[in-house]
């Protein structure tokens, strides 16, 4: 193998099931169930997305190289938002860039 640079990459998908209905749940059928106001949550995933990224100009400017958020990318919007799950206390939005690029990067909004 020729010398160079190696990058990991990591694929993350998640199933969220309504076992009762014997259907897929999307990240909308959480939110109309559990009564979430959509633009506080799609709030969250900017400043979140925005935090991230403060800190990637950051180590950028020190001469790391790490992947790059683009807030307007579609991805980020709720209706194009795939990966998640859910535990008794919390939804966990998963933001996996390794699926679509040569990272292991992903962000985690927490709600």
């Amino acid at each position: 193998m020729p010398f160079g640079r190696r990058y990991s990459k990591n694929y993350i998908k998640t199933y969220n099931y309504d076992l009762r209905n014997n259907k897929e749940l999307k990240l909308q059928d959480v939110i109309k169930f559990e009564q979430l106001s959509e633009n506080k949550i799609q709030d969250m995933i900017n400043t979140k997305i925005e935090s991230e990224q403060k800190k990637v100009k950051d180590l950028e400017g020190l001469g790391y190289n790490i992947y790059n958020r683009d807030i307007k990318n579609e991805m980020y919007k709720l209706d194009n938002t795939e990966e998640f799950y859910m535990t008794e206390n919390a939804i966990y939005i998963i933001y996996p860039y390794g699926n679509n690029a040569e990272t292991s990067e992903m962000d985690l909004v927490i709600l």
